[in-house]
């Protein structure tokens, strides 16, 4: 199960296989990805309380590219986001969001206001949220 939060809430390993097999099909495969230019970073989001809008984020270096439309194309989304609101805290430190105006998925009504806060605060991981 999903919470309203799109959280996966499972109570046990065999539920948690369930819902991940459900959301990952034949389906949700991207279909046509952009030459990236650094490596890949990709997450899967699901939008709807069945979680049936699947949206690709993937991060290439410092330019996100979001199937805006829900159709497993990145290519046919408009030029990927830039960071904005960069703060270089120090040397090894930084935050910035991705921020995007509406993911219009064909099946669904628009998400608006989507942001996608991104950091580092000089741990190993950089953070996303």
């Amino acid at each position: 199960m999903i919470d309203r939060t799109g959280r996966i809430a499972a109570q046990n390993p065999a539920d948690l296989e369930t819902i991940v097999n459900g959301l990952v099909s034949e389906s949700t495969l991207l279909i046509k990805e952009p030459a990236y230019q650094s490596r890949p970073k990709y997450c899967l989001i699901t939008l709807g309380d069945s979680a049936d809008a699947k949206v690709w984020m993937v991060e290439d270096g410092r330019r996100l590219f979001v199937d805006k439309n829900a159709n497993g194309d990145l290519t046919d989304d408009g030029p990927p986001l830039e960071p904005s609101k960069v703060r270089h805290l120090d040397a090894n430190r930084c935050d910035f969001d991705y921020v995007l105006d509406a993911i219009t998925p064909a099946n669904r009504p628009a998400s608006t206001n989507f942001v996608l806060a991104r950091w580092n605060y000089a741990g190993k991981e950089e953070g996303y949220g």
